[in-house]
C-alpha cells in the first residue's frame, strides 16, 4: 500500500533514526516492490489510531494481533513512494529482521 500511495504511515514500535530513500520489501516474499523516501518517525498514541487510519490503514482487528499492550507506537512516514513495474528479487540474510543492506542497489 505504500509503494501505491494508498498509505503514507507504517506503523512499528520501534523508532528509527533513519531518514533517507529506501526499498519496500513484502516480508517472506524475497522481493522489492518499490521505493520511498523515509521522511520521519514520530510516536503516536493509542486513542489516535482511529482518527489516524486515513494514514496507516491498519484496521483494529489487525492491530490487535501485532501490537504488544504497551509498548509505544511509532509512525514511519513516508513519502514519494514509486512502485516497481516488475518486482525485484534481493537475497534476505538469515537474521535480518527490519533493515537489509543491498549492495548492488543504489538504495541501500
Amino acid at each position: 500500500m505504500i509503494v501505491q500511495g494508498k498509505k503514507q504511515w507504517e506503523l512499528r514500535q520501534i523508532k528509527t533514526s533513519k531518514r533517507k530513500r529506501i526499498c519496500i520489501a513484502v516480508s517472506g516474499t524475497k522481493t522489492i516492490l518499490g521505493e520511498a523516501d523515509l521522511h520521519d518517525c514520530i510516536e503516536i498514541s493509542r486513542e489516535s489510531l482511529q482518527s489516524t487510519f486515513h494514514n496507516h490503514k491498519v484496521m483494529d482487528c489487525d492491530l490487535e494481533s501485532f501490537l504488544k499492550p504497551d509498548a509505544p507506537i511509532f509512525a514511519w512516514v513516508m513519502k514519494n513512494p514509486v512502485a516497481y513495474t516488475m518486482p525485484k528479487p534481493y537475497a534476505h540474510p538469515t537474521g535480518a529482521v527490519i533493515w537489509v543492506r543491498l549492495p548492488d542497489s543504489k538504495v541501500p
